[in-house]
């Protein structure tokens, strides 16, 4: 029994042993101090207390919206930019208190303006632009002219050109193109077509030969199209743009645009006297080498059949026809027709006029003259005997001679139908046709 107790404390006190902790010494931990950051360099920013002028095609309307946007040296936004609209019907907007470490930025306006062509606010919004170096001047305006150099400056800048000289040689090209000299002529961003002087009377002049009669939506796409055709080169290479210049200004009622804008500065209470933009259109007209393409046209076939005035056709046979033309703007046409063999229709209905009747030669005149823009009349055509009594077929004078005359030419057909044509009221005839209906 004793022996049990003795083996029994024995183990108790190994089991106690052997539940006591080990005991593990803290390690010593050395916290280095973090470096000092590096000084961030000072950025050396430019406060203006203000930045602002006016946006013009016509003067922009009150509520347009206006966003100042900064640029860096190769004109890509830095991601700083301001809103704020125009605050009355002049184009006047600002922004007030504004900081910038680049001196250059970019003028957007988007929004409704005066069309100084047609006397009406724009129906739809049209988006200008301009860029320009704060370092010159805080106070500067949108324009076209500003819009259409920004492709080209921005360009000359990527090709290593300072923002100056890209500016002063964009500004050079355009004019070049609306035959403007640049000697001497404020920049883009100064001008203003609602003061005097003759350099706003270029921006005036260009402003209504872009505008034309064009809606916005093409006026929009005529403006980024020669953006886009001057960006690498600073030269119109369109014909077809060149020439919607040049019908744009043939189109123009001059006056009408004078007394539009003259009237509307004169609402805003605004003394100024318009310069004379109307030479800087002619001079632009007198010299350009694009060409005018917006004329009379004479549709192929019309609502009542062909057009007995399309091309040089001549093999008609009897049935019905159209007398179908299209007038551009400040455009005019006379048309005489004689013959046994044709007879009008429906007259009351067509937006062609009708003159005398001329006997003698079964003839009648039709004119028309814009605003219309398109005419069409119903002509029959139809197989007659010839002239009862004497012959009159004979040789096309102008005007024809209203007593008649004997055919000098007996082995021409006495049923001869002509057509003369007079444009633009022009008393020679601008171009005739004849012929003998086709038998079936």
């Amino acid at each position: 029994m004793k022996r049990f107790f003795h083996c029994a404390l024995l183990l108790l006190l190994l089991g106690a042993i052997s539940c006591e902790k080990e005991v593990i010494e803290p390690a010593v931990v050395v916290v280095e101090p973090e470096p000092e950051p590096e000084p961030v360099p000072a950025v050396d920013t430019i406060r203006y207390d203000y930045v602002g002028g006016y946006v013009q095609k016509g003067p922009y309307l009150n509520g347009t919206s206006i966003q100042l946007v900064e640029l860096d040296d190769q004109l890509a936004p830095t991601g700083k930019n301001f809103q704020t609209q125009i605050v009355d019907n002049r184009g006047t907007f600002e922004v007030r208190n504004v900081e910038f470490v680049s001196p250059y930025v970019q003028l957007k306006a988007d929004g409704f303006y005066f069309n100084e062509v047609t006397g009406e606010n724009s129906a739809a919004q049209l988006t200008l632009y301009a860029l320009s170096n704060l370092e010159d001047y805080s106070a500067l305006n949108v324009n076209l002219l500003t819009t259409l150099e920004r492709a080209r400056v921005d360009y000359l800048v990527s090709r290593g050109s300072a923002f100056g000289p890209a500016k002063l040689q964009a500004q050079r090209e355009i004019l070049d193109i609306f035959e403007m000299s640049n000697a001497d002529v404020a920049k883009s961003e100064l001008l203003d077509i609602t003061k005097g002087g003759d350099d706003n009377a270029r921006l005036l002049a260009m402003s209504v030969i872009l505008q034309g009669y064009l809606s916005v939506a093409d006026l929009s796409e005529l403006v980024a199209n020669l953006s886009t055709d001057l960006r690498a080169d600073g030269v119109l290479n369109s014909d077809r743009l060149g020439s919607t210049l040049v019908n744009n200004a043939v189109a123009l009622d001059l006056p009408a645009a004078r007394k539009h804008l003259e009237e509307r500065l004169d609402e805003l209470g605004l003394e100024t006297t318009i310069d004379d933009f109307e030479t800087h259109v002619q001079h632009f007209l007198d010299n350009t080498e694009f060409a005018h393409t917006d004329t009379i046209q004479y549709p192929v076939q019309g609502e009542y059949g062909p057009n007995l005035l399309a091309g040089e056709r001549t093999d008609f046979a009897a049935g019905t026809y159209s007398l179908l033309a299209k007038l551009p703007r400040k455009t005019s046409l006379r048309v005489r027709i004689s013959g046994p063999n044709w007879t009008w229709w429906n007259i009351g209905s067509s937006s062609w006029e009708e003159t005398y009747f001329d006997n003698a030669h079964f003839a009648r005149e039709y004119t028309i003259a814009s605003p219309i823009e398109i005419a069409d009349l119903e002509i029959r055509l139809y197989e007659r005997d010839p002239w009862p009594g004497q012959e009159r077929d004979g040789p096309i004078v102008n005007p024809p001679d209203s007593t008649g005359y004997v055919n000098p030419n007996p082995d021409q057909p006495t049923d001869t139908t002509r057509i003369i044509v007079y444009e633009n009221g022009s008393e020679v005839p601008s171009w005739t046709k004849k012929f003998v209906l086709k038998s079936e």
